[in-house]
């Protein structure tokens, strides 16, 4: 299961954009070139993902089962906590 949270998101979205200023004053060394290629990958890779599956925007969701793939509608279930459990309880047995 690939999980997006708005807070992670904004982070990292803002640790690519750092880096990427970064690298362009010069700034680094070889450490902060790898982490920043790990993020920018990490970020292409939601990207895609998101692109994909028609999802936009943050939180967003996509399950896997059985090597398949598809988005989960969160805002159905947003402040009822029991549709949310109803839903999950058979997908995850």
């Amino acid at each position: 299961m690939l999980c997006g949270h708005p807070v992670a998101a904004k982070r990292l979205t803002a640790a690519a954009d750092g880096l990427a200023d970064k690298r362009r004053i010069g700034v680094g060394g070889d450490a902060m070139d790898q982490a920043g290629e790990e993020v920018e990958t990490a970020v292409r890779r939601t990207r895609q993902l998101m692109q994909q599956f028609g999802l936009g925007g943050f939180p967003s969701l996509l399950m896997e089962r059985e090597g398949q793939r598809q988005a989960v509608g969160l805002s159905r279930c947003y402040g009822r906590p029991d549709e949310w459990r109803a839903f999950w309880q058979p997908q995850l047995a």
